[in-house]
């Protein structure tokens, strides 16, 4: 598997990337035997922590991200680590079946593209209406929109660790979404056209 270790403002020794590459392979490995490509970030969080942002891609559009924030880098990263790993055993069985069936129906996947928005003009050098300005809107990838079911939908949102994920609804067709609701919940929503 290849695995891309980096910083932000941060310095990675390869004491820490071979430890990094070496228990995520082992991770990885035990539960799938393969995986097609990881990225690990470090860089520095408040209070003189370590964050650690982990995103592996273990095929079929299916990605894992386990985050870790520790005060050392190696505490860090086996937290991510260890939320992986945690994501994997809860959803092994699952993400194997998915497997087979996913293989079967890529040709119904749709391509999501990426943009980036403005909130406001660029060329606006007024700093007092910080509170007034629009945040930017950003997609950093061009993904793919896979065919689930809506159980399968949330298992990848959990996985991925994300708000909200947009998926096709096997059932019928369309374009539904999940997302993880204030309470804890998670929402659903399919439209009714």
């Amino acid at each position: 598997m290849k695995i891309n270790v980096s910083g932000k403002h941060l310095d990675v020794g390869d004491a820490l990337q071979s430890h990094i590459e070496t228990h995520l392979n082992d991770i990885v490995e035990k539960f799938f035997g393969h995986g097609i490509d990881a990225s690990i970030v470090l860089s520095h969080a408040p209070h003189h922590k370590f964050k650690a942002e982990i995103l592996v891609n273990i095929g079929h559009g299916i990605r894992i991200r386990g985050k870790g924030e520790c005060g050392e880098a190696y505490s860090a990263a086996d937290k991510a680590i260890e939320r992986i790993t945690t994501q994997l055993k809860k959803y092994k069985n699952r993400l194997k079946n998915h497997h087979l069936s996913q293989s079967e129906k890529n040709a119904q996947d749709i391509m999501a593209q990426s943009y980036t928005i403005s909130g406001e003009d660029s060329h606006d050098n007024d700093n007092d209406n910080k509170e007034d300005a629009q945040p930017l809107v950003i997609a950093e990838e061009a993904t793919y929109v896979p065919e689930l079911t809506v159980k399968e939908a949330v298992m990848r949102l959990d996985l991925e660790d994300c708000q909200t994920m947009m998926f096709i609804n096997k059932a019928h067709g369309k374009l539904n979404a999940v997302y993880k609701r204030i309470d804890g919940n998670i929402g659903w929503i399919d439209p009714k056209l």
